[in-house]
Parts: C-alpha cells; sequence; structure tokens
C-alpha cells in the first residue's frame, strides 16, 4: 500500500496532536503543611503549604474547613476557591484559628483540573486552648 506525501503528513500530525495532548492523569493535591492529625492553638494561625499539579492544566480550587464530610461551619468560617491555568500551583496560606470553637475539624482540598478531572483530600486537625 503506499501513500501519497500529504496524507502521510496529514495523519502523522493528527496522531501526534492527539497523543500530546490527552490528558492523561488525574489531578493531584501534594500537602506540605499541616500534617495530618496535626495540634493547633486556638487564637492563633494554622500555616498551610501545598501544591497543586496535573499533567496538563489546571482550573480550580477550592480549600476550607469544615465537618469531616465537608459541611462547612460557622464557627470556623475558611473557605478559598480560585480559577487556575497552570500544569503547578504553589498554594500557602496563614488562617486564624477562631476562639472558643470545637477541638476537631477538617481542612478540605478540591482540584480541578482543564478535563473536568478532580481530586480531593483533607485531613484531621486538633485543636486546643
Amino acid at each position: 500500500m503506499h501513500f501519497s506525501k500529504p496524507i502521510f503528513l496529514v495523519v502523522i500530525t493528527v496522531v501526534m496532536l492527539s497523543s500530546c495532548t490527552k490528558d492523561r492523569k488525574d489531578p493531584e493535591i501534594i500537602i506540605h503543611n499541616p500534617e495530618n492529625h496535626s495540634e493547633h492553638v486556638m487564637g492563633t494561625s494554622v500555616e498551610v503549604d501545598a501544591t497543586f499539579k496535573d499533567d496538563q492544566n489546571l482550573s480550580w480550587y477550592k480549600v476550607y474547613i469544615g465537618e469531616e464530610d465537608g459541611t462547612l461551619t460557622p464557627d470556623f468560617p475558611y473557605q478559598l476557591e480560585e480559577n487556575i491555568s497552570d500544569k503547578s500551583f504553589d498554594f500557602s496560606v496563614s488562617i486564624t484559628v477562631p476562639t472558643g470553637i470545637e477541638s476537631v475539624y477538617y481542612l478540605h482540598f478540591e482540584l480541578k483540573d482543564a478535563e473536568e478531572k478532580t481530586a480531593t483530600t483533607k485531613l484531621m486537625l486538633h485543636f486546643i486552648e
């Protein structure tokens, strides 16, 4: 079988473009700080550092404090969400811990890439007076 040169180049180009742009992996959340089950003093701050990654492009993240099931709580109102558009994003924030709160809350992370693939994780945080 013999292909003409222009058709062969078109076929090769289409194959290369489709393989290069395919989103093969789910986005990834790498938490540097705080550690799961870490203890924090009420009235101080929790330093949160994480890296969000994807093999193509990220599109959105949300970080918040809540119950284990993700329910937000009025006594510890923290939520941040933003659109992003890089393959990697370094997240860093200082969250002020209210006084007079319960002793356990969860720090939730949600991440979405440009292909609508998602990643979620959470950490249990302990609070003392």
